[in-house]
Parts: C-alpha cells; sequence; structure tokens
C-alpha cells in the first residue's frame, strides 16, 4: 500500500519540520491521539527506508491521557 503526505515547517524559525499521518496509516497502525511512534531509519541496497512502529503502550497510559489537557478536544 502507497500513501502521500505533504511535509511542512512545524514553527516557523525552526528545523523541524511536519506531517500529517494518513487516514490508512492511522487505521493501519491502530492508532489513536497520544500514541507515540518509533522511527527507524536505514539503507537498503542504497535506498533510504524509514520503518515507522506505533510504540506499545500499555492501557493505563493511554487512560491517562484522554485526562489530560492534550488529550482533551
Amino acid at each position: 500500500m502507497s500513501l502521500t503526505s505533504t511535509v511542512g515547517i512545524a514553527r516557523p524559525g525552526t528545523k523541524s519540520l511536519r506531517v500529517t499521518v494518513p487516514e490508512g496509516m492511522v487505521a493501519f497502525l491502530k492508532l489513536e491521539a497520544g500514541d507515540k511512534l518509533e522511527w527507524e531509519m536505514e539503507i537498503i541496497e542504497g535506498v533510504r527506508v524509514s520503518i515507522i512502529r506505533r510504540k506499545e503502550t500499555n492501557e493505563a497510559q493511554r487512560i491517562a491521557y484522554k485526562y489530560t489537557k492534550r488529550g482533551q478536544v
């Protein structure tokens, strides 16, 4: 499966960039607000490859996130 995102500036004056996770990846990785992503970078046969995984968190961490200011919509 191939999906596309656009990279934008996270904050003016910084070198950080921001990308929106496509809806298909959210579903595929079973992501929820507050989840952490692990990024692994490799060069395979001369091609730069990123492997992105949902970092496993326990249920207590997920519930706690929902009750913090970041978890409120």
